[in-house]
């Protein structure tokens, strides 16, 4: 299992969803969850990747205390779940959410795959992205589960992705 720097957008806990602008090379405040709603892990991205939503892979980080916007954590990639957000349009995006614990985490070391994490906590994960996407009217589908393997081919894929989109020129390159 491979290790991947991951950069934290949103601490867990968090009321405000921050997202990084690249051509500013800051993190910009991006929505403000409704009262109740936080997130419930460290949400980040792995970068230099790029999926089918035109972000990188959105990744949920599981530390037992919350990280900061900007911090970059070392993690592995435990697996992932499969979903899909269809926006007001009806088109549906592959928008899958990993996840990686830190390669420093102590309470977190034994779990190497997502078949250790309980059920229970996928399915609130599962649930509050729903919930989240509801609230901005958009409508998120799980679809099952992806094993490490699976995230490492959607890595590698990405990241090839990301290299052939950013050799593309476009009006702001030119």
């Amino acid at each position: 299992m491979k290790n991947y720097d991951i950069i934290i957008e949103t601490p867990k806990e968090g009321h405000f969803k921050y997202k990084f602008e690249p051509s500013a090379g800051m993190f910009k405040l991006n929505k403000i969850l409704p009262q109740g709603l936080v997130f419930p892990y460290d949400f980040g991205f792995v970068p230099y990747t790029v999926g089918e939503d035109g972000d990188p892979l959105d990744v949920l980080v599981f530390s037992e205390h919350a990280l900061f916007t900007g911090c970059v954590v070392e993690c592995r990639i435990i697996g992932g779940i499969q979903a899909s957000e269809m926006d007001e349009n009806k088109i549906s995006i592959r928008n899958d959410r990993l996840i990686g614990i830190p390669v420093l985490s102590k309470v977190y070391a034994h779990i190497n795959s997502i078949d250790q994490i309980e059920e229970e906590k996928i399915n609130e994960i599962k649930n509050f992205f729903i919930s989240y996407n509801s609230y901005y009217d958009k409508t998120f589908i799980t679809e099952g589960v992806l094993s490490a393997a699976d995230v490492e081919k959607l890595i590698k894929q990405s990241n090839n992705s990301y290299h052939h989109f950013k050799n593309k020129p476009t009006l702001s390159r030119l």
